[in-house]
């Protein structure tokens, strides 16, 4: 079957790629996945919910072999300019770049090759905080680069089951 981040990975593509406007940032992508698909031919349906003049709502569908497996829907906010004022923030986080973590000695790392991966800290499997830092190789749609918000669709899949497997393994469903 398909993984999920790439059923995650279609549903930002095609809301992006139909719905995306330079004065629109997509702010939220909310995804619900009930089945994994195999390898039949899959089709994504859109609607917009709301197009308004600070706000545009759309709902996505993926459908593969002619069966609903997944929704999302997704917030674009029109971009603007920060507020006056200070909000508090949490102090950046000081995670080190790519380049610095040690490449994987395991050949499992990141599913034989899948996407790249490097822990920073923990280990899956371990009942410790984890932090890793992971990067899609390959592209969802060939031919079309992956923008930032479409590696963070594709890499969101991954934050369920590394924040929440135990030393017993993955006992929540992804």
């Amino acid at each position: 079957s398909l993984h999920g981040r790439v059923v995650i990975g279609l549903l930002g593509q095609v809301l992006e790629e139909r719905h995306g406007d330079p004065d629109f940032i997509p702010a939220r992508l909310t995804v619900d996945m009930y089945r994994l698909p195999g390898f039949d031919p899959v089709e994504v349906t859109t609607r917009v919910v709301r197009d308004g003049g600070r706000i545009r709502v759309v709902d996505a569908e993926f459908i593969s072999g002619g069966v609903s497996m997944a929704r999302a829907t997704c917030q674009f906010l029109r971009r603007g300019d920060m507020p006056a004022g200070n909000v508090w923030r949490p102090e950046p986080w000081a995670a080190p770049k790519p380049g610095e973590i040690p490449a994987p000695e395991d050949d499992r790392a990141g599913m034989g090759g899948m996407w790249a991966m490097r822990t920073i800290s923990g280990g899956f499997g371990l009942a410790e905080q984890r932090r890793t830092w992971m990067s899609e190789v390959r592209d969802v749609v060939e031919g079309v680069p992956l923008t930032p918000f479409q590696r963070v669709a594709v890499a969101a899949d991954f934050v369920s089951p590394i924040a929440h497997v135990g030393d017993q393994g993955l006992g929540y469903i992804n």
